[in-house]
């Protein structure tokens, strides 16, 4: 088979084995999905849209090229490597085009690998289509939204199906009250969930009976599927939403990262009323992953101890800074751990708190993904930070957050929500401690702030001091992330 002599040839460029996938799936929309002969990922464990490289596929004609071409979008592979008859041809996909790099034949085709080598390296083509670097010889820029754009419409759809038919269900037997949709909206999602969890750890399988399904994860993982939770109106709430979403839906290449945009696309299509009010009664807005990397990647957690690296996140919405953190600590202990023992670390080192209870149930099940087979033990709670005793966590080495921006009119001055959270981090965080935080620009000069500007400028050192442009965040507000570190405490002054 031709893909396989592709597959050995792409070990010169680092791929072992265990960084291909064979027969990966990935859904096109709603009713259909392609198979590639073998991926390639960045990572040996991870294999989602987030680190995919390169697809190999062998075709018989032009039209059943194309097909796979076009599927390529949505499996977020910059690199596609087409066997037809004698000849191999490497394409470059891009969202909005696709071009056709080299056409050789088979016995020569590693030539032009080997002359480009650096381009088709693993961290080389992540950094592409994740926008961090521009290639010489292609493009990918944009591609990985695409792809969790599509994958979000689809999560959207089957999520709302199965809403509307617990709704339906849940109103024939009671007067539903807010409580009851708080639950039925969480119990959809973990179903939901469960089905994402099993096309990962059985993608060739189908979905077994859906009772199941569930016993088998609430005895895996029986922190995020409770009985207490999913059996709350019985059997039959659980059937119908079931029976009303499309199980041959495969979910293999769904990313840690996309519940996050599920949450806020979700919560935007079924009602933007909601959202809407939600938001302006919490100031919460969602922090893009790019800016949570960036912020993540100044930490310099190299300088604390490997296991004195405790990270809170009060306001931890569906946990974009905390899975870039997991992602960072991860890479720094992978020499010194093992892989059980790294998700051990990782859970002990990581916390977070919402007060959406929605946003940290989305929190938790993306640690899960990320730390799929084992996933348990993440510590994120629903909860507000402002109501919660210094004495309840651990006292944090580093701090990241992106708070409310709520601004609350008093009789004679106007106060953040903001602040409030900041004043708490200044008082928990360890000596030499680190803060990176995202805060309203007015932060910098309104009066209300004035306390915490003279606290930070007698306590802290300011390593970094970012202004944000007002289109980061969907309310335009003008944002600065502030890099921070805490001075030492000298007891004899």
């Amino acid at each position: 088979m031709k893909s396989v002599y592709i597959k050995n040839m792409l070990g010169s460029l680092g791929y072992s084995n265990e960084h291909f996938s064979e027969n990966y799936s990935v859904q096109i929309n709603g009713t259909s999905a392609i198979k590639f002969d073998y991926v390639a990922f960045s990572d040996r464990y991870l294999k989602d849209v987030s680190t995919s490289c390169i697809a190999i596929q062998e075709v018989t004609d032009d039209s059943e090229e194309t097909k796979y071409l076009e599927g390529a979008k949505y499996l977020a592979t910059p690199i596609v490597i087409i066997s037809k008859n004698i000849h191999v041809r490497v394409w470059n996909i891009a969202p909005q085009k696709t071009t056709l790099l080299s056409d050789n034949e088979e016995n020569i085709i590693h030539l032009y690998f080997e002359k480009n080598r650096f381009e088709f390296m693993s961290d080389n083509l992540i950094d592409a289509k994740m926008g961090y670097r521009q290639m010489n010889i292609f493009e990918a820029s944009g591609l990985i939204d695409f792809s969790r754009e599509a994958t979000c419409k689809i999560l959207s759809e089957e999520f709302e199906k199965g809403l509307l038919a617990a709704k339906k269900y849940l109103k024939s037997k009671k007067n539903i009250n807010g409580q009851d949709l708080n639950n039925i909206t969480s119990i959809t999602m973990h179903v939901i969930s469960a089905l994402i969890i099993n096309s990962k750890i059985r993608p060739d399988e189908k979905v077994p009976d859906i009772f199941d399904l569930l016993t088998s994860l609430s005895q895996t993982y029986i922190e995020y599927f409770s009985d207490k939770l999913m059996f709350k109106y019985g059997k039959d709430l659980l059937s119908e939403i079931y029976k009303n979403l499309n199980c041959s839906i495969n979910y293999q290449s769904v990313d840690h990262e996309l519940l996050g945009y599920f949450y806020e696309s979700t919560l935007l299509q079924l009602s933007e009323k909601k959202a809407e009010n939600i938001r302006r009664e919490f100031g919460i807005y969602y922090t893009p992953r790019i800016l949570s990397q960036e912020i993540v990647s100044c930490i310099p957690f190299e300088s604390i101890p490997i296991n004195e690296r405790y990270v809170l996140d009060g306001t931890c919405g569906s946990g974009s800074l905390l899975l870039s953190t997991c992602k960072r600590l991860e890479d720094l202990a992978s020499y010194e751990k093992t892989e059980f023992d790294r998700h051990d670390y990782l859970t002990r080192m990581i916390e977070g708190y919402d007060i959406d209870k929605f946003a940290s149930e989305v929190a938790r099940l993306s640690l899960l993904l990320y730390s799929l087979p084992y996933g348990n033990k993440w510590n994120i709670h629903a909860g507000d930070l402002l109501r919660i005793s210094k004495s309840k966590i651990k006292e944090p080495f580093v701090i990241l957050g992106n708070p409310p921006y709520e601004e609350v009119r008093g009789n004679s001055q106007k106060t953040q929500k903001a602040t409030a959270f900041l004043d708490k981090y200044l008082e928990w965080l360890h000596d030499e401690g680190f803060i990176g935080i995202i805060l309203p620009e007015s932060f910098l000069q309104n009066d209300s702030s004035i306390l915490q500007r003279k606290k930070l400028l007698n306590e802290f050192d300011i390593m970094e001091l970012w202004m944000l442009p007002g289109q980061i965040f969907e309310n335009n507000c003008s944002t600065v992330v502030l890099l921070l570190k805490k001075r030492k405490h000298n007891v004899n002054v």
